[in-house]
């Protein structure tokens, strides 16, 4: 602890640092502003390599719900679910941009929503610290493939692995 870092007046506990973030999709229509905490320069970014993660470019973090104001788009999200459907991926209607992701598991991070950090405005992504996850390696059991039966697409579209 620095003498700059500021004390919590009841508890005269360290307060953590935090930064507000304004986010959105590439068109505009999807807009929000997230408060992290510790700010992205103190935090690890996941890079995860299941599927959908390295096939958008998604740089993820996963702050609670109530740190995250939604100024336009929210409702109008494109869903999309896969495998079990324990995630729901939300992108924009009209671009595509990938904003992040909702638990559909209420014992899996219920209250925290996975934003994709690549949609935040002017952030530096080589100063980012990335924290690897396997997610290729960890999400190949049969309840994570594809029924292609159930969803045809030609060879191209959803795989896990």
């Amino acid at each position: 602890m620095t003498s700059d870092t500021p004390l919590s007046p009841t508890t005269g506990k360290p307060v953590p640092r935090s930064q507000t973030y304004e986010g959105g999709c590439h068109c505009g229509n999807v807009r929000y502003t997230v408060k992290l905490s510790p700010p992205l320069d103190e935090m690890p970014v996941t890079q995860c390599t299941c599927s959908i993660c390295h096939i958008n470019g998604q740089l993820m973090v996963y702050p609670l719900e109530s740190q995250i104001e939604w100024h336009s788009g929210k409702d109008q999200m494109t869903p999309y679910n896969f495998g079990p459907h324990r995630i729901t991926h939300s992108f924009c209607p009209v671009c595509g941009t990938s904003i992040g992701g909702k638990s559909n598991d209420p014992t899996f991070f219920a209250n925290n929503r996975a934003l994709n950090v690549r949609t935040f405005r002017g952030i530096d992504i080589d100063k980012l610290t990335l924290r690897p996850v396997d997610g290729r390696r960890n999400m190949t059991s049969k309840e994570y493939q594809f029924d292609e039966s159930k969803h045809p697409h030609n060879g191209y579209g959803p795989r896990i692995v």
